[in-house]
C-alpha cells in the first residue's frame, strides 16, 4: 500500500525527497541523514555581500563545476609593497566602479572559460550568506562575458550547502525578510 503525502507549495520537490530519506530511514542509523540536516540549501544563483570590497547584493552563480570562487573585476595590477605581494582592481556595485587594493593570496596562469590562458590573483575575502560570513579564496578575473559578475565554486560549497537548482535567491529572501521584520 503506497503512502499519500499532501505537499505544501513552499516545499520543492527537493525537499520532500529529503522528508522522505528521512522519514523512512529513521529508524536506521545513518550518518547521511544528521548530514544532509546540518547543510543549507542554496538555489542555482543569489545575490550575494562582499562587505570589505562594499559590494552588496551582486549575482552570484553557484556552480559545483567551479573549484574556485571568482568575481569579475577590470584593472587588475600587482605590485610589491616591501616583502608583500598586493593587487589593485576594479569591482563594480551595479554601475559603480570602486577601486581596491587587497594582498595576494595566491596568483596561477589558468586557462579561462574561452580556452585563453591568463594570469589570475586570487584574494580571501568574507562572502554573506543566510547571514552568516564565509571567508574564501576569491580569483579576480574578467568575467564581462558572463550573466554573473560571480561565480561561488566547490571550496564555499563544500560541505555547508545542498544545491537546488530549482530555486534562485534563497540567502537574498531570507535576507530581505529579516530586513522587513527589523
Amino acid at each position: 500500500m503506497g503512502h499519500y503525502f499532501i505537499i505544501p507549495k513552499h516545499l520543492s520537490y527537493f525537499s520532500l525527497f529529503i522528508f522522505h530519506i528521512s522519514h523512512f530511514t529513521s529508524h536506521i542509523s545513518l550518518p547521511t541523514t544528521h548530514y544532509l540536516r546540518s547543510m543549507h540549501v542554496i538555489g542555482r544563483s543569489d545575490k550575494v555581500d562582499f562587505p570589505e570590497l562594499g559590494l552588496e547584493n551582486i549575482d552570484a552563480k553557484i556552480d559545483s563545476g567551479a573549484f574556485t570562487s571568482s568575481i569579475h573585476c577590470e584593472n587588475i595590477h600587482a605590485h610589491y609593497k616591501g616583502e608583500d605581494h598586493f593587487v589593485k582592481f576594479t569591482v563594480y556595485n551595479n554601475d559603480e566602479a570602486l577601486h581596491r587594493e587587497a594582498k595576494v593570496f595566491a596568483s596561477k596562469q589558468v586557462k579561462n572559460s574561452f580556452g585563453q590562458t591568463e594570469y589570475r590573483y586570487s584574494i580571501k575575502t568574507p562572502v554573506l550568506l543566510f547571514g552568516k560570513s564565509y571567508v574564501i579564496e576569491l580569483a579576480l578575473t574578467n568575467r564581462s562575458q558572463m550573466k554573473y559578475p560571480v561565480l561561488l565554486g566547490r571550496q564555499l560549497i563544500g560541505e555547508r550547502f545542498i544545491i537546488d537548482v530549482t530555486k534562485r535567491n534563497l540567502s537574498f529572501k531570507e535576507k530581505t525578510k529579516q530586513k522587513k521584520q527589523s
